[in-house]
């Protein structure tokens, strides 16, 4: 699990036009969602909505961090399966 995510400084529109209660609500929830927590209901439309258009920001950059991670391991993978890396004295092989 990642241990950090983005918080926009664009999101600020948003909440310029939140209660202080609501904004409460959207980071509660913004947090509940990146610890994979249920999100708790919210008050009104508006801070629902917020925390609508943040969600689709950080499930898209979790999701693409998730891509990349997965491309660094199969490509350190491969490097380190090649002839060359087998040659390698400051890494043990498994064949030693």
């Amino acid at each position: 699990m990642k241990s950090t995510f983005i918080l926009r400084a664009n999101y600020d529109d948003l909440f310029q036009d939140l209660t202080p209660q609501q904004a409460g609500e959207v980071i509660q929830a913004v947090f509940a969602h990146v610890h994979n927590r249920p999100v708790p209901p919210f008050s009104s439309a508006e801070a629902r909505i917020t925390f609508k258009c943040i969600e689709k920001d950080i499930t898209f950059d979790l999701n693409k961090y998730e891509q990349t991670c997965k491309k660094r391991q199969e490509a350190a993978q491969k490097r380190w399966t090649t002839k060359h890396a087998k040659k390698c004295k400051c890494i043990p092989n498994e064949d030693d």
